[in-house]
C-alpha cells in the first residue's frame, strides 16, 4: 500500500531552492471583519532593512511583516504573536523598530539568532551560506495548534484514519510530483483558489487496509491561519497559475499581502500595502529603502511574476475576514 504521508505532503513539503543569496473552529457563519485599515498618519512608506551576510531571505519577509505589524491594530498583532513562539518574538522585536528603540537591522540579526538556536542545521550562521525561503516560511508560518484535519475513512467498512497538520506551506505546482494533479497530467491554467481548492478536493487512492475498500480523503480546517503562504511554480508551469490578489479558503478570504523574488543567488521583495500600492524592496540597494512601483489594480500578471530579472518564488497572503 501506499505511504498515506505523500497525501499531506503536499502542504509539509519545504523543498529546496538554491541558498541565497485562541482556536477558531471553523464554522459558516460570518465573523467580524479583521480592522487593517492603515491610519492616515501611517501612509508613510515601509520600513526598509540592509542586506548583511547572505540575510536575504530574512529580510524579504522580515519587511513584508513589518508592513503587516503597522497596519494592523493591536488585536491583529495579538492574533499574529499567538501563531508560535517564532511569531511572537518576531513581532515583539517589530514592536522595537516600530517605537524607534531598535534598529531593523538589529531586529533583523536578533530574528536571525532566535532561529539558528531553534535549529542550527537549517538556520545557518551569517556567512558564505544562506537559509532556505521555503523552511523559514514553514517555521514562521506554523500554528502552534494544528490547524488542519485530513482523514481517510473507507466507504466499506467505515475505517477512519485522521491526522492533523500544523504547517502552512501551499505549493501550487501542478508538475511537482506530490501535486494532485500530477498523476492526471492535468495542466490547465488555473489560479491560485483553483489550484488551492484542487488539494481540498483530492480524490484518494489508497485502500483500506482492513478491507482493501476505496478511502475517502477529507480535509477541513479546524483554525483559519493568520498568513498562507504559496510557494510559485518552478520553470515553465509558472505559466500555468494565475496569480489572485484575494482567495477564497473555505469560508475565509485571503489578501495578497507579499511577493518574494528569487534569482542570482539573492531574494528581494514586493510588498503590496494596505491601500494597494506595490513597494519594491532589495536589502542590497538603495540602503534597503522600499521604492514605490505602482498600484497592484494597475499591475499584470507579467508585472507580478517577474522583477528586475528575478522570478516570484513564494506569495504571502494574509488573512482578511
Amino acid at each position: 500500500m501506499q505511504d498515506s504521508s505523500k497525501i499531506i505532503s503536499y502542504f509539509n513539503a519545504a523543498k529546496k531552492r538554491p541558498k541565497d543569496a485562541q482556536n477558531e473552529t471553523h464554522t459558516v457563519k460570518k465573523r467580524p471583519r479583521l480592522e487593517l485599515t492603515r491610519n492616515e498618519e501611517h501612509e508613510d512608506p515601509p520600513l526598509g532593512v540592509k542586506w548583511s551576510n547572505m540575510s536575504c531571505a530574512y529580510d524579504s519577509t522580515l519587511v513584508i511583516l513589518s508592513d503587516i505589524y503597522r497596519a494592523s491594530q493591536q488585536h491583529v498583532r495579538d492574533r499574529f504573536a499567538s501563531q508560535n513562539v517564532h511569531m511572537r518574538y518576531i513581532f515583539d522585536q517589530l514592536r522595537k523598530v516600530n517605537e524607534g528603540s531598535m534598529s531593523f537591522e538589529h531586529a533583523r540579526n536578533r530574528v536571525r539568532a532566535h532561529l539558528r538556536e531553534y535549529d542550527p542545521r537549517v538556520y545557518p550562521p551569517p556567512g558564505d551560506t544562506g537559509t532556505d525561503l521555503f523552511s523559514l516560511c514553514r517555521d514562521l508560518f506554523e500554528q502552534n495548534s494544528r490547524y488542519a484535519a485530513i482523514t481517510h475513512r473507507c466507504a466499506n467498512c467505515d475505517t477512519a484514519r485522521r491526522r492533523k497538520n500544523k504547517y502552512v506551506l501551499y505549493d501550487v505546482n501542478p508538475s511537482s510530483i506530490e501535486s494532485p494533479l500530477y498523476q492526471s497530467q492535468d495542466y490547465t491554467v488555473r489560479s491560485v483558489s483553483q489550484f488551492i481548492q484542487s488539494v481540498l478536493d483530492y480524490q484518494s487512492d489508497f485502500t483500506c487496509i482492513r478491507c482493501e475498500g476505496n478511502l475517502q480523503y477529507t480535509m477541513e480546517w479546524l483554525t483559519a491561519p493568520m498568513m498562507l503562504p504559496v510557494k510559485m511554480p518552478d520553470g515553465n508551469a509558472g505559466s500555468l497559475v494565475l496569480w489572485d490578489r484575494e482567495i477564497m479558503v473555505f469560508n475565509y478570504t485571503y489578501r495578497l499581502r507579499g511577493l518574494i523574488y528569487y534569482g542570482s543567488f539573492h531574494f528581494t521583495c514586493r510588498i503590496v500595502d494596505e491601500l494597494g500600492r506595490v513597494w519594491y524592496a532589495d536589502g542590497m540597494t538603495n540602503h534597503g529603502k522600499p521604492a514605490l512601483q505602482g498600484n497592484i489594480q494597475n499591475m499584470s500578471q507579467q508585472d507580478l511574476v517577474k522583477v528586475e530579472g528575478r522570478s516570484l518564488t513564494v506569495a504571502l497572503y494574509m488573512l482578511s475576514n
